[in-house]
Formats: structure tokens, sequence, C-alpha cells
């Protein structure tokens, strides 16, 4: 559990309720969300296959400089492979969170990286880390991961 965790839930709901009217606007935002969420689950799912060291191989790939926000995730990932301890990772990204003062999808998204990368450190099954994926984003995005899972 994050140690600001009313802070952080705080302001992922702020968020989400403001990615929820985008996604009803804007197709591509859902497209955007599952993205990443997609990407979250395959480093999710190679991490416990294969260890926290294959993550820095594969932060170093092209699919996450598609993401927005694609280097702020790759920055929390490889604090992860490093060893550093969950509290400290939170410390610092909340900081940055802060200090760059994200909005909107990127506020959502940026929130979500953390998630997953608490849920990755530590060791969380597919099925959980999925359906905590899926809790926080739209219907149409979490029926995607939902969809894919089965697949």
């Amino acid at each position: 559990m994050l140690k600001n965790s009313g802070i952080f839930y705080q302001e992922l709901r702020n968020h989400a309720a403001q990615v929820r009217k985008l996604a009803k606007e804007d197709e591509t935002v859902l497209c955007k969300l599952t993205d990443a969420a997609e990407i979250l689950v395959w480093l999710s799912d190679q991490a416990r296959n294969e260890g926290w060291l294959w993550l820095e191989t594969a932060v170093e790939g092209e699919r996450l400089e598609k993401l927005i926000l694609g280097k702020e995730l790759r920055e929390l990932i490889l604090l992860l492979v490093d060893g550093t301890d969950l509290e400290v990772i939170e410390d610092i990204a909340m900081k940055q969170y802060f200090a760059g003062d994200y909005k909107g999808l990127e506020g959502f998204l940026y929130l979500t990286y953390l998630d997953g990368v608490h849920h990755i450190q530590i060791g969380a099954s597919p099925y959980v880390f999925r359906k905590s994926i899926a809790a926080m984003m739209p219907e149409k995005v979490a029926l995607k991961i939902q969809e894919r899972k089965q697949g």
C-alpha cells in the first residue's frame, strides 16, 4: 500500500473523472489509455516470468517511447530495477508528480504508472494486476483488458 494513499487516491479520483469525460468526447483517449494499460500488463507479466532485470532491457525499447509520459514510466521502472525501496520510489514519484503539475490524462497516467510499478514490485499475480489496472480505467478500456486476458 502506498504510504500516501489518501493523497494518491484523491488525485487519481480527480483525474479519473476528467479522463472519463475526455474519453466520451475523444476516441483517441481510449486508445492511449488502452496502450498504456497493455504496456503495464506486458511489463508485469514479463517481470514475473523473466525477473526484474529483464525490465531494464524492456524500457530501452520503442514501446515506451510511444506512450504519453513513457519517459516517466521508464524512470519509475529503472528505480525498481535498481532495487529502490517502494517508499523511496513513491516519494520521488509524488514529488515529480506535484512539481510536474500533471492534469487530466497525463495526471491519470502518471498515477497509473506509479500504481503499476508498485504492483510489479510486490509481485502481484497477473489476475490481481489486471484487476487493479482495469479498476482505474474507463469501462471500455477495462473491458479490453479483460478481453485480451481471455483471448
